[in-house]
């Protein structure tokens, strides 16, 4: 009984992790796009444009990782309320993960 309920727990891990990998992944384009209709068509860009500017430039792409990753906010807590307390763990795994992404591009483009 025990060993079932460590291989539930294992698992419901594993599945916050991808979750809050991808996560992320999928709402970066919504964000994005939540951006360009904020900021507006100032500079004549398509949205796909816009995009891989965010994505390329190295101030920018800092502050894009920390939106993106605020994306795995509300799943962390819908899970919590939930009482899956295993798969929110999952989540914040994931994040940590970007957390770690985010200090090696800022270490990157400091040192460059």
């Amino acid at each position: 009984m025990k060993n079932k309920m460590i291989s539930l727990k294992k698992q419901q891990i594993k599945k916050g992790i991808i979750l809050g990998a991808l996560v992320p992944i999928v709402f970066s384009p919504l964000v994005c796009l939540i951006l360009y209709l904020n900021l507006g068509n100032s500079g004549g860009f398509t949205f796909w444009e816009f995009y891989d500017t965010l994505l390329i430039h190295e101030t920018e792409l800092q502050t894009f990782l920390c939106l993106c990753v605020l994306c795995n906010l509300p799943f962390f807590f819908l899970f919590l309320k939930k009482k899956k307390d295993w798969i929110a763990k999952g989540i914040q795994f994931g994040t940590f993960g970007y957390v770690v992404l985010y200090a090696i591009v800022k270490l990157y483009y400091f040192i460059s």
